[in-house]
């Protein structure tokens, strides 16, 4: 049995734990050089069952392995700081889409979850999916120590080694505390445009993250496609189309252009549209996509650029 695997099952409610595996994998990433080359070759191939083409690479997933490694924009790393990016869209106009921000930290110690409201988000704004959700403050505090000791791991590691997402490692270390988004079904809808060259191709629409999480893909008016990614489950019933829908789409029209490929994440919420991210990395191309020719459908999409 692969202990990193159990450990993680494990780690989901125990923060611990959480550290531990924090420890391990970056140890394990450092050790093999997870961002090299050879060892996204070798992570392609394990993920997909395809061996990698970086000459002459025609899948989407091949080209997010060939952005990562060879392409690079001074902007990309302004964009996937949970904090930069929000000083960035305010300057231009889109302040009316970013999520309250509470506070920002430098270090744990200027944490004092005593002085935050009753439900809050901590994320490491130099990393993905390193998030603190609370909403249970008490059960919080209780667990306070062990809490702390992930976040110092947080503003420790640096979160390009995992994979080779370089823009990560251009990012200073810090820790975005936001206020907590929720709706009646307690998670928000998540729709994700593939854009390509300022233009969305594809939606991905994601509900229930917390419960019964159900994943779909939808054309830019709002036609149901029959694309699954491989480990994420699809729901049966369509959904219907989201009210702000024309809204979301000319905002990623505006705010993409410049990238051959990002993918730009938005809400609804309280009867408007919310920013969530960017991502240039989606999944960092480790996933297979059934059927299979979505893969080279969304690769002619991605015209990819000349080397910066």
């Amino acid at each position: 049995m692969n202990p990193i695997k159990t450990l993680t099952r494990r780690a989901r409610t125990a923060p611990q734990l959480q550290w531990l595996l924090l420890e391990a994998r970056y140890a394990r990433a450092i050790m093999r050089q997870a961002g090299s080359e050879q060892a996204v070759r070798e992570d392609y191939l394990r993920h997909t069952g395809h061996r990698l083409d970086l000459n002459d690479p025609r899948r989407f997933t091949e080209k997010i392995q060939w952005y990562k490694l060879r392409y690079r924009n001074p902007l990309m790393p302004v964009l996937a700081d949970k904090v930069a990016v929000k000083e960035y869209l305010a300057e231009r106009g889109y302040g009316h889409l970013l999520n309250e921000t509470i506070a920002v930290y430098d270090s744990v110690e200027q944490i004092r979850p005593e002085e935050l409201p009753d439900r809050f988000v901590l994320k490491a704004a130099h990393a993905s999916g390193w998030n603190l959700i609370c909403r249970d403050k008490a059960d919080l505090m209780r667990r306070w120590p062990a809490w702390k000791r992930v976040l110092r791991t947080w503003l420790r590691q640096d979160f390009s080694r995992y994979s080779g997402e370089w823009h990560y490692g251009q990012m200073p270390r810090r820790i975005i505390c936001e206020r907590y988004l929720e709706n009646a079904a307690e998670s928000l809808d998540d729709y994700k445009f593939f854009c390509f060259d300022g233009e969305p191709r594809l939606i991905q629409m994601d509900t229930g993250r917390f419960s019964r999480h159900v994943q779909q893909y939808y054309t830019t008016d709002w036609q149901r496609v029959d694309m699954q990614v491989i480990a994420n489950p699809e729901g049966t019933e369509a959904a219907p189309r989201p009210e702000h829908l024309d809204e979301m789409l000319a905002l990623a029209r505006e705010l993409t252009v410049g990238f051959p490929q990002v993918r730009l994440d938005l809400y609804e919420y309280a009867g408007k549209v919310c920013f969530g991210e960017f991502t240039f990395f989606d999944g960092n191309g480790y996933y297979r996509m059934n059927p299979d020719r979505y893969d080279f459908i969304m690769g002619d999409w991605f015209v990819l650029p000349e080397i910066l």
